[in-house]
């Protein structure tokens, strides 16, 4: 499928099938419309089209699961969305409220050779940017020293834990 064939609403629903599953939740439609707010309807059809694509993977009690091509495009809209969050709060000192909802925004727009030349300036310069002013407690950027490259980046996206672990340990 071509990046432009995949739109931001297709992803949400990658998302949620993936976010349910991680927190050993049930992924029927059901499940996932009340998780995104929508008609069962919208969903089904959505989810049919996703299926057909290859994205989903049924087991025998009606669970969706992501195929390996449903995890790749998780995976690489998950580090999208880590590089852009970490970008706006801690090198342009963006509220995490308005980095997270606009970081969702463009997480599935951007190519590879942006992604990558992001990852590069961003672990190239994470040195300088502990000292930008931002709006709360303590600044704590991501640590891109730990990964070898982009490759080896997106490979160690799991999901929302990287936020959902930055957020406990800014409220701590």
């Amino acid at each position: 499928m071509r990046k432009e064939e995949f739109t931001h609403s297709m992803m949400h629903y990658l998302l949620s099938v993936h976010r349910l599953n991680e927190e050993g939740k049930r992924s029927k439609p059901t499940d996932i419309a009340t998780s995104l707010g929508f008609a069962r309807s919208t969903v089904t059809i959505a989810l049919k089209r996703l299926c057909r694509k290859n994205f989903f993977i049924e087991d025998k009690q009606g669970n969706l699961h992501l195929s390996a091509k449903g995890h790749r495009q998780v995976h690489e809209v998950l580090s999208n969305k880590t590089l852009f969050y970490y970008f706006f709060t801690d090198v342009l000192g963006v509220s995490q409220q308005n980095a997270a909802q606009d970081s969702c925004l463009v997480e599935h727009l951007i190519c590879q050779e942006v992604q990558g030349k992001l990852f590069d300036f961003l672990k190239k310069n994470a040195h300088k940017f502990t000292k930008v002013p931002c709006q709360r407690k303590s600044l704590i950027h991501l640590p891109l020293r730990k990964f070898k490259n982009l490759k080896d980046f997106n490979h160690n996206q799991r999901g929302d834990s990287a936020l959902t672990q930055r957020k406990v340990r800014e409220i701590n």
